[in-house]
């Protein structure tokens, strides 16, 4: 859901030929939310899931009786759940995923709505209305704010998760951490 958002909203966007900073600087945001989702995505089925079912299919080849099977079944959906992050304790990691794609998600409604107040403007301009500058430059000032603070957010929360992952001595979330460093 994250992912096909933001996509559509990099589709879609009216100001392609508009060139401002802030704009800019929301289209690096917006490419680096979108390349967590998609490193968190390949990250899950990749490195978690495909691997570790590679593992318990090889077990599976060697299992001699039903106990065998049994115990790497179990090993199998402790891996999983490890991995995937559903173990307890690692609540407060999928706590900080589930925070980073909603921020994702409240970025691209704001940004959105700025995008949707500057082609209203654009439009106004080209027709027989008196755009008014003064209300469209509040307008689009407060989006702008909105906009900052859910980025802000977003880079707080990718912090965390780095600290996080750092903390937990986890070896298989560490290079994903790492990429997920936001620099700009």
């Amino acid at each position: 859901r994250v992912e096909f958002a933001l996509i559509r909203n990099r589709q879609n966007h009216p100001l392609k030929s508009l060139r401002l900073k802030e704009l800019y600087k929301f289209h690096v945001i917006h490419n680096h939310m979108l390349r967590f989702v998609n490193d968190l995505q390949f990250y899950l089925m990749n490195d978690s899931i495909n691997s570790a079912w590679k593992v318990f299919m090889q077990k599976l080849k060697r299992a001699s009786n039903l106990d065998r099977i049994y115990e790497a079944h179990q090993e199998y959906l402790q891996v999983i759940l490890q991995c995937c992050l559903f173990s307890a304790d690692l609540e407060p990691l999928m706590g900080l995923v589930m925070k980073i794609c909603k921020a994702a998600l409240d970025f691209k409604i704001f940004q959105n709505a700025l995008y949707t107040e500057v082609q209203s403007f654009q439009l106004s301009m080209k027709s027989s209305l008196e755009p008014s500058l003064e209300t469209f430059e509040i307008t689009k000032r407060n989006s702008y704010r909105r906009c900052i603070k859910v980025v802000e957010q977003y880079q707080t929360y990718i912090s965390q998760f780095c600290e996080l992952v750092k903390h937990h001595k986890l070896p298989h979330l560490l290079s994903f951490a790492q990429t997920s460093a936001l620099h700009l």
